[in-house]
């Protein structure tokens, strides 16, 4: 960077806190392009080179690396915005790009590389740059520079953690997302931004890579060191609008329920996955699992979960209020009084009968609690991770449908952690009874203590796998 004198610009000034960021734009396929996905972010002040690399790998991406002269013109396009820049005298600064420089190169044009790793094979450095003209400050990281007040597509060689003399650093930087923890070709941002893949927490990580378990399952775990319940939710969109007895019909398919929304935190949750608008697409909002009781007084009573959990924390819009004239409201969804932007709030509807102009949600919202071998951790989970097995699909696990359960050992009458002479020894002493003082004894859970529960000892003779 050269040294412009008596510019009389402030050279010490705090990193700014606070950031704006146009929208992201995707460099597409289509065009000739890598299917990325780049955005400009400014912040309301100066900001170090490293701090922006902290922020752009908070967003789930990093600073941008630019490998030939047609993905530059693409992120030029938004990089050249004014407000992604600061004018001082004789000089504009450009943001931070994720080039840097190594502390042992040996000359300014030496050892320059991308926070990627990616070959450094292309540069548009600004005429005279990379020169070190910084001093004592060694200038080894990479932005946007222009003589004047135009912004510039050259790029200069920089101080990244504190201001050369008579500069200041850059205020904004250029992030880039090209994960794509799925492996399905597509850039994870643009899916999770299209509403494809799930990001609850909205750090621009799909939950399904963050969670370890197939991408094609769009059900994600409420976890417990996240202070939920460890249960699992999917918003489904069978492709057609569908009556809540039908939706509760397709959760049971899946192994599941429709959604129990028992606490703030919970909707908090459940929301995320709620009001992606493809699961509103001109209808009223999914469905959930709360219905009320045939009697009931109208319009509040009687109200209750699918799961048989108290119906105690209602979100309603402003209570339930049976609007339908002669067809029972009996079902809840949500609601968006305008009709366009999902909104978070609750609405009784019918379940099995049109209401007027209306129409049936598209959407449900699925909720996978069952732990039927009561180890505490949700089958769905352990059938997603692949620890217990299910065959046929179901989300249930197969070996709750076995006489002895999930029991991995069960001729292990003792418990000892082995199959001996203890577990042949009770199998004799409680013969032909359904097991007495030895319950575990009928092994097939048949009944009776006989000849099959014999076999099952002497076919898992020695230790317990």
């Amino acid at each position: 960077m050269r040294t412009l004198q008596n510019l009389g610009v402030v050279s010490s000034i705090a990193i700014a806190s606070v950031a704006t960021a146009q929208n992201a734009v995707e460099w597409r396929v289509a065009d000739g392009g890598n299917g990325h996905w780049y955005q400009v972010v400014s912040a309301t002040g100066p900001i170090t080179w490293s701090v922006a690399k902290l922020a752009a790998e908070a967003k789930g991406a990093h600073l941008v690396t630019l490998t030939s002269a047609a993905e530059e013109a693409r992120v030029w396009a938004i990089a050249s915005a004014p407000a992604a820049w600061v004018v001082i005298p004789f000089v504009s600064i450009g943001p931070w790009l994720g080039g840097l420089q190594a502390s042992n190169a040996s000359s300014p044009a030496d050892g320059w590389s991308w926070v990627t790793g990616e070959p450094w094979r292309y540069s548009a450095w600004l005429p005279g740059e990379p020169n070190e003209g910084c001093g004592s400050l060694s200038e080894d990281r990479l932005h946007y520079i222009a003589l004047g007040s135009t912004p510039s597509r050259t790029w200069n060689d920089f101080a990244g953690e504190a201001a050369c003399p008579n500069y200041v650093l850059p205020h904004s930087y250029v992030v880039e997302w090209d994960a794509d923890c799925n492996n399905d070709g597509i850039v994870d941002y643009g899916q999770i931004s299209a509403g494809d893949l799930v990001d609850t927490n909205s750090n621009n990580i799909p939950d399904c890579c963050e969670q370890g378990f197939d991408c094609q399952y769009q059900a994600v775990q409420w976890r417990t060191d996240e202070g939920g319940n460890g249960h699992w939710y999917q918003a489904v969109r069978p492709g057609a609008t569908v009556t809540w007895l039908d939706a509760r019909a397709l959760a049971h398919s899946r192994g599941g329920q429709l959604a129990s929304v028992t606490s703030l935190s919970e909707d908090d949750f459940v929301w995320q996955l709620a009001s992606n608008p493809k699961n509103w697409d001109g209808s009223p909002g999914p469905w959930l699992g709360g219905r009320q009781l045939p009697g009931s007084s109208e319009p509040g009573g009687g109200w209750t979960w699918e799961s048989g959990e108290p119906f105690a924390w209602p979100y309603w819009q402003s209570g339930p209020y049976n609007g339908c004239g002669e067809v029972n409201a009996n079902s809840l969804h949500y609601f968006s009084p305008d009709g366009i932007a999902p909104q978070r709030i609750w609405n009784d509807f019918p379940g099995e009968q049109i209401c007027g102009p209306y129409q049936f949600p598209k959407a449900l919202i699925i909720e996978w609690s069952a732990d039927c071998n009561n180890d505490g951790i949700v089958d769905y989970g352990q059938i997603r991770d692949g620890s217990l097995a299910d065959v046929n699909g179901d989300n249930i696990l197969d070996c709750c449908a076995l006489p002895w359960g999930c029991d991995t050992c069960p001729a292990d009458i003792d418990q000892s952690g082995a199959v001996g002479g203890v577990d042949l020894a009770a199998i004799l002493n409680v013969w032909g009874t359904s097991g007495g003082k030895y319950p575990r004894a009928d092994i097939n859970r048949d009944g009776i203590v006989d000849g099959a529960d014999l076999s099952q000892v002497l076919n898992a003779w020695g230790p317990c796998p």
